[in-house]
């Protein structure tokens, strides 16, 4: 006995950790099949981080909150200007529609260089 069947007699987090790690898993898949290109594929860090999420012993398995700690670390997967600039877009204030659309775009030419 083993993987999902320990896994599933384990507490609800262990269930939320498989279940993160197995989306993951099916996102950069689905990708690769698609495309037939691996420029998308996660970093070493990532690969093995996810792993750890589906991991059937209790020690070992990382859950998503880890995951998402770790990949927000400087240099690490979530290190990237998208993510920074989603972190803090939620306290903005802006007066009009026509401000935050002439800024986002403004993001979004910034992102792309």
């Amino acid at each position: 006995m083993g993987g999902w069947d320990v896994i599933k007699q384990s507490h609800v987090s262990a269930t939320d950790s498989y279940c993160y790690g197995q989306f993951i898993n099916e996102t950069y898949d689905v990708a690769i099949r698609e495309t037939g290109s691996v420029a998308g594929v996660p970093t070493k860090s990532m690969q093995l981080n996810c792993k750890r999420l589906t991991r059937p012993e209790s020690p070992l398995r990382m859950g998503p909150s880890q995951f998402v700690a770790y990949g927000l670390r400087e240099m690490s997967y979530f290190a990237i200007p998208l993510v920074q600039l989603s972190d803090g877009v939620d306290n903005l204030e802006l007066q009009t529609e026509e401000e935050r659309d002439e800024f986002l775009g403004y993001c979004i030419i910034k992102i792309s260089i």
